[in-house]
């Protein structure tokens, strides 16, 4: 079944499962970057343990910071 959830990712989006995951994670780290939202916040809001983790996986998406992004 979650071999099923894999293939049908890959078939629709045309990335796997994690690489999508990812994109939409990072998606909503900018909307919520536009919004003001304390980096700190975000990073709780989305179930980063550390900020640390948080701005490694940003940046690693994103190719930038995220405090570029924060107003």
């Amino acid at each position: 079944m979650l071999f099923d959830l894999f293939r049908t990712t890959k078939k629709h989006t045309g990335i796997k499962v994690k690489a999508h995951i990812s994109e939409i994670l990072t998606e909503e780290v900018k909307t919520l970057l536009q919004d003001t939202a304390p980096i700190k916040e975000i990073a709780q809001i989305l179930g980063f343990k550390t900020l640390y983790g948080f701005s490694k996986f940003f940046k690693r998406n994103a190719s930038l910071p995220p405090q570029i992004l924060s107003h």
